[in-house]
């Protein structure tokens, strides 16, 4: 009897026991999960600060490249107008020289010394108005009017351009009328940009064409197309860059800047520029503007060249006649 009290007990103390394990087991699981979940939390908050880290990192680096990319433009633009008053002031001296010995020179003379001053000095202006650094930080990031017509913004430019080496047709196609959004002074100097390169690089006596379509997707597209040689395949990539000037540019003076000026000018207000060589000879650049809304409004961001749709531009590219 003693002897079965005794294995009662003994399996009363191991049952007891093993309870107790069990208890202790559980507690140590339980324990090793909270630490896991500790540990992951740990490292999920590490993982954020780490992104956060880099997110701030890369936005610094941004704005540095900006701060500096807006530096470089400055100085270059500061640079640019220096280069180009320097021999305007020179030009306006000799002007004045002229003038003040011109006593016994024609009524004609006179009139045509008076005429190269207003020149002059529309340049200076010009200079003073589109090249200065406040000036090409600021452009098109103003609210624009519509403050011109397309025939306009045309026939005036074609007054001004070279006519005697080649004859320059212009064709509206029923866009005349249509206002333009955008700054006439920098589109008139844009528009010479490209005319003179096309009287520059065409053939003596070949025909210069200036078109104005109203393509599709919106806008106004303006094309000036000559008859030449066209642009080397090598340099199209390149064409548009500051201070590059063409394999095919030979003896032909220029300082590789009226593109890349151009260019800058009318993705500034919201537009494109592009190139591309004609099937039958010759280049053909492409303009897309903006056309006129009813009031005024921001054409650039600082983030971005506009707030029209530069890919509607690129696509409105394809339709322009090669």
């Amino acid at each position: 009897m003693t002897t079965l009290l005794l294995l009662v007990l003994l399996v009363v103390v191991l049952a007891a026991y093993c309870l107790r394990l069990r208890f202790a087991l559980a507690r140590a699981q339980h324990d090793a999960e909270q630490l896991r979940n500790a540990a992951a939390a740990e490292s999920a908050r590490q993982e954020k600060w780490r992104c956060a880290y880099q997110i701030e990192c890369q936005r610094e680096s941004r704005l540095a490249a900006q701060r500096e990319s807006e530096l470089e433009s400055q100085r270059f633009t500061a640079m640019l107008s220096h280069e180009f008053r320097s021999p305007l002031a020179t030009i306006d001296g000799v002007i004045q020289s002229l003038e003040m010995t011109a006593d016994d020179a024609s009524a004609a003379t006179r009139q045509r010394y008076r005429k190269m001053g207003r020149a002059l000095e529309q340049l200076l202006a010009l200079v003073d108005g589109h090249l200065s650094p406040q000036r090409m930080a600021s452009i098109g990031r103003a609210p624009v009017v519509n403050q011109i017509t397309v025939s306009a913004l045309l026939e005036g430019a074609l007054a001004q351009a070279d006519s005697s080496r080649h004859p320059i047709t212009l064709q509206m196609e029923g866009a005349g009328a249509t206002l333009l959004r955008c700054e006439p002074d920098a589109m008139r100097m844009c528009l010479q940009v490209l005319l003179e390169n096309a009287v520059n690089y065409a053939p003596p006596g070949s025909l210069i064409e200036l078109i104005v379509r109203l393509p599709p997707g919106g806008g106004i597209e303006i094309l000036v197309q000559d008859e030449g040689l066209g642009v080397p395949l090598h340099d199209l990539p390149q064409v548009f860059d500051k201070f590059f000037r063409g394999s095919n540019a030979g003896a032909h003076a220029g300082s590789g800047l009226g593109l890349y000026i151009a260019k800058t000018m009318i993705e500034a207000q919201g537009g494109t520029l592009t190139v591309q060589n004609r099937a039958q000879g010759g280049a053909a650049f492409q303009i897309w503007l903006p056309a006129g809304v009813a009031t005024g409004k921001f054409l650039a961001s600082d983030a971005s060249n506009s707030d029209n749709s530069a890919a509607r531009a690129v696509a409105g590219s394809d339709q322009s006649s090669a």
